[in-house]
């Protein structure tokens, strides 16, 4: 497997991590009334960064096919932003180790999917598209 695909598939383990960081948050020490609206945004970034992945693949071919590329270029770079700013809330709210070891790999993931989805559509670069969608 090449490496490019290597760490595509450690994005999809992102779900993995972010309910493991969740995990982390609820076997904190907190009052309850405290951290609870945290700890539910904490658990529901997992659906949302999976749904923002397959918004970000589907505006990718919309755009390349020339499919309304106004709204769907704009769709494309403001998924690619609400899942860094989702990926930054996961980073910063947890402080344990493992977590943030493998926040490190799925940081570089993400940054390869945000970089490929930017680049020109063809059928090599849309072919990675699905890939990293691949069990998603």
């Amino acid at each position: 497997m090449n490496p490019l695909k290597k760490s595509i598939r450690i994005l999809l383990v992102c779900t993995a991590a972010f309910l493991f960081a969740g995990t982390a948050f609820a076997n904190a020490e907190k009052p309850a009334s405290s951290g609870d609206s945290n700890l539910a945004n904490l658990i529901d970034i997992p659906g949302r960064q999976r749904m923002l992945s397959q918004k970000i693949a589907k505006a990718y071919f919309f755009y390349g096919k020339g499919i309304r590329p106004d709204k769907t270029r704009k769709q494309l770079l403001d998924s690619i932003r609400e899942f860094d700013r989702n990926f930054e809330v996961i980073r910063k709210s947890t402080d344990n180790p493992g977590v943030q070891d493998m926040l490190v790999f799925i940081e570089m993931a993400k940054d390869e999917l945000a970089q490929l989805a930017k680049q020109p559509y063809n059928k090599e670069n849309a072919s990675l598209v699905l890939d990293m969608l691949e069990g998603s």
